[in-house]
């Protein structure tokens, strides 16, 4: 067994800043696998702020299709009208759960309406946030690693008053009277 699964502590300074490294790993994983849902769920509020007009769509058609898991993922395509001009709006999203035949609401871009959404594709945007999850855990497994150990690495040097390179050297014993043979006393 090693030192740490006996007495449950990493105690050497060296550890220490192992452990500290780690942490700033753990913190910098966790914020870069924070960016992805960050900016899909960005571009997803942007395009919602432009969605100025509100109809209900007038046809439902419902694709199917198989994914890699042998699962079947829905995607609807909605027709809508605007000014006697029908437009279609397809889903941005595919998904496990089947959508309502039924007509629903329709938002668009009262300027362009080829820029819609329904509200099938925003729920199922909701799905994003699950994905902050992992990258919060390594975030926070990451700063109690910093500092946990910038605190035992602060305690450690402060017990005696001394860092490890502030302590004088140890000289060990000799038989000879002169303590400074081959030794730098300095």
């Amino acid at each position: 067994m090693d030192a740490y699964t006996t007495n449950n502590s990493v105690n050497s300074p060296k550890e220490l800043h192992a452990v500290r490294k780690l942490g700033i790993i753990f913190t910098v994983i966790g914020i870069l696998l924070l960016v992805p849902p960050v900016l899909l769920i960005a571009l997803h509020k942007m395009n919602d702020s432009r969605l100025d007009a509100q109809t209900i769509s007038t046809s439902v058609t419902i694709h199917e299709e198989i994914d890699a898991e042998n699962d079947t993922l829905y995607k609807p395509t909605y027709e809508f009208k605007v000014n006697d001009k029908t437009y279609i709006c397809e889903s941005s999203i595919s998904s496990s759960i089947r959508p309502d035949e039924g007509n629903v609401a329709i938002y668009y871009n009262s300027a362009n309406p080829n820029n819609c959404a329904s509200d099938y594709t925003r729920t199922g945007v909701k799905f994003l946030y699950f994905f902050f999850i992992i990258p919060v855990v390594f975030i926070i497994v990451g700063i109690v690693l910093i500092v946990t150990s910038t605190k035992r690495l602060k305690n450690s040097s402060s017990s005696d008053g001394t860092t490890a390179s502030q302590q004088p050297p140890t000289i060990p014993p000799s038989s000879g009277t002169d303590l400074s043979q081959g030794y730098d006393l300095s």
